[in-house]
C-alpha cells in the first residue's frame, strides 16, 4: 500500500532542499568573489592589505591577521562551508530515503524524514515537508500494525495432538511378548 501524498510531500521538500542548497552555494561564491585574488585586510602590512595564493591560503592569513573583521569574515566562510556540506550530504540521503520509502511504505526510511523535518524546520521552512511526510509514514505504519494486533488477539482453534498414543504404542515392551499376549486375551 502506497502513500502518494506523502510521496509528493517528500518531492517537494526534496526540491525546495535543493533550491536552497544551491542559493547557500550561490551566497558562498558571491561572498567568495569579494576575495579578488584573494586579498584580504591585514593592519600588520605597510599596504594594508595581504593577498595569497590560494582559498586555505587565504583563510589561514585571516586567522593569523588579528583584525576582527578578518574573524567575521573567516567564520561567516566556514559557516557557509558548514551549510553546503550538510546540506549536500543530507539531499542525498533523503534521495535515498525517497527511493527506500517508495519500495516499502512501512520501512523506518519514515523516522528519517521526521528528524530531517525537524531540524530542517528550526532552521528554515523546507523543513515542513518532510516533517508532514514522516508523520505520514507514521500514521500508516501504525494504522497497518493495529490491524495485526487485532487478528492476533483471536483465539486459536487448538487441534490436539495424538503423539502419546503413538509413542507409548511403539515403545519397546519391557515384559516379555508371551506375557503380553495372555494379558491381552
Amino acid at each position: 500500500m502506497r502513500n502518494q501524498k506523502a510521496e509528493r510531500l517528500v518531492a517537494a521538500g526534496l526540491v525546495l532542499h535543493i533550491i536552497q542548497w544551491i542559493f547557500i552555494l550561490w551566497a558562498f561564491l558571491k561572498v567568495k568573489h569579494l576575495f579578488s585574488d584573494y586579498t584580504i585586510y591585514n593592519p600588520n602590512v605597510i599596504s594594508g592589505s595581504m593577498q595569497s595564493l590560494s582559498f586555505i591560503q587565504m583563510m589561514r592569513a585571516m586567522m593569523y591577521s588579528g583584525a576582527i573583521v578578518n574573524y567575521v569574515l573567516f567564520f561567516a566562510l566556514v559557516l557557509l562551508i558548514y551549510g553546503i556540506v550538510l546540506h549536500a550530504i543530507l539531499i542525498v540521503l533523503e534521495m535515498a530515503a525517497y527511493v527506500m520509502i517508495r519500495r516499502n511504505p512501512s520501512s523506518s526510511w519514515g523516522f528519517f524524514f521526521i528528524a530531517a523535518g525537524v531540524k530542517l524546520a528550526i532552521l528554515n521552512i523546507t523543513g515542513i515537508p518532510f516533517l508532514a511526510a514522516g508523520f505520514l509514514l507514521m500514521k500508516q505504519k501504525k494504522a497497518e500494525n493495529g490491524v495485526k494486533a487485532e487478528r492476533k488477539r483471536k483465539p486459536r482453534l487448538r487441534i490436539r495432538r495424538q503423539g502419546r498414543r503413538l509413542n507409548r504404542i511403539r515403545r519397546k515392551p519391557s515384559l516379555p511378548v508371551e506375557y503380553q499376549k495372555e494379558k491381552t486375551i
